[in-house]
C-alpha cells in the first residue's frame, strides 16, 4: 500500500479573483485554507520564482537567464518547479495555486505533467440574491479563457464570501479519496470503474494488473 499511496495525486485547487471582488476575499480564502483546520499549502508561483532566483538554484538560474534575455518563462519550466514541491514526499497532499495558471495552455501543461486541478475557486462580489455571479466576457475557448474552460467542465466554483459550510459543499464534503470495487467475475466491475473514471475523475488501480 505504500507503493500505491506514493503515486496518488494530491488535491490541487486554483483561486482567482473575478467580478467586482477585491484581493481581500482571495487573501481571506487562502488564509482560511492554509490554517491548521484545512491544511492546504499555498503555492504562489511568482513568489516561488523569486525565491528560486534568490537562492541561485538550478531552476532559478534558468528563470534569471530567461528574464535577462527578455523571454517569457514557459509553462513547462514553472510546472517543473511546482512539481518538485508538490511531489517532494514531505507528506503534504493539499495545495493552492494562487498566481498560476492564467491561460488554458498553462492549465493543460500543469494537468499533463503534474496533477489534476480539482477546481477553480472564483471569488466574486457580484451576487444575485444569494447566488454569486460569474461574468465571463468572452466564452470563446480559442481566446485562451481559462474561466470558460473550467466552467464548461463544471470545475468553476464561486464564492462571494468565506463560509465553512459553503466550502464543504464545494470541495470538502464531496471528495472521496478511495473507492474499492469488488464482485464476482463478469458482474460489471470494470464497466463501473470506467464510468467513475470518466465522470468523477478517479484514477484506477487494477489490482490484477499490478500483481502481473
Amino acid at each position: 500500500m505504500k507503493d500505491v499511496f506514493a503515486v496518488v495525486e494530491p488535491t490541487v485547487i486554483h483561486i482567482r479573483t473575478g467580478g467586482n471582488s477585491s484581493n481581500d476575499l482571495r487573501r481571506q480564502i487562502i488564509d482560511e485554507l492554509t490554517s491548521e483546520r484545512w491544511g492546504y499549502t499555498n503555492l504562489d508561483a511568482n513568489s516561488l520564482i523569486r525565491d528560486e532566483n534568490e537562492r541561485r538554484t538550478a531552476i532559478g538560474q534558468e528563470f534569471l537567464a530567461m528574464v535577462q534575455s527578455g523571454k517569457i518563462i514557459p509553462a513547462e519550466t514553472i510546472v517543473r518547479m511546482l512539481r518538485k514541491i508538490i511531489y517532494s514526499g514531505d507528506g503534504r497532499k493539499k495545495f493552492i495555486l494562487s498566481s498560476f495558471p492564467d491561460i488554458i495552455d498553462q492549465a493543460k501543461e500543469f494537468e499533463k505533467t503534474c496533477a489534476m486541478i480539482s477546481a477553480i475557486i472564483y471569488t466574486t462580489g457580484d451576487v444575485a440574491g444569494d447566488i454569486p455571479i460569474v461574468e465571463i466576457k468572452n466564452n470563446n475557448l480559442t481566446l485562451f479563457n481559462i474561466d470558460a474552460l473550467f466552467q464548461k467542465e463544471h470545475r468553476l466554483k464561486t464564492m462571494a464570501k468565506w463560509d465553512d459550510q459553503k466550502w464543504q459543499e464545494l470541495i470538502g464534503g464531496q471528495k472521496t479519496d478511495w473507492s474499492i470495487i469488488v464482485g464476482q467475475p463478469l458482474q460489471g466491475k470494470s464497466v463501473l470503474a470506467g464510468i467513475m473514471k470518466k465522470h468523477l475523475s478517479f484514477k484506477l488501480f487494477d489490482w490484477k494488473a499490478m500483481e502481473d
